[in-house]
């Protein structure tokens, strides 16, 4: 008697563990909805949500670019200044000078993200 009731409870266990399985597996629509009928499917493009791509994003200028870089500076160390400030593209390279003048580092902040680079 204790035998069958031990195998009845592990049967509907196990029914209940492939039951829970089951329901977790997507049926419809929805497992279509990265291409035609097909998950993931070969006409996946994905969308680019909110408006213009990032190029069409304004431009950080150049003062902004010097605030980045000085704001940086300030919390690693109050002694370091920043020196030229060049325009070289797609971003603005600026030097960061030691008290007595001699460049330490130049750092790049991009114009489009405000990233900041090391360059050399």
């Amino acid at each position: 008697m204790k035998a069958r009731i031990k195998k009845a409870l592990a049967a509907v266990g196990a029914f209940a563990i492939l039951g829970g399985a089951v329901a977790l597996i997507p049926f419809g629509q929805e497992s279509f909805a990265c291409g035609y009928n097909k998950a993931g499917g070969e006409g996946y493009m994905p969308q680019q949500r909110g408006s213009g791509s990032a190029y069409q994003k304004s431009v950080i200028t150049q003062e902004k670019a010097v605030e980045i870089v000085s704001r940086h500076i300030k919390q690693l160390n109050p002694d370091l200044k920043i020196g030229n400030v060049n325009d070289a593209g797609p971003l603005y390279e600026a030097e960061i000078l030691s008290g007595q003048k001699e460049i330490l580092q130049v750092i790049g902040v991009y114009k489009h993200s405000g990233q900041m680079v090391i360059i050399n």
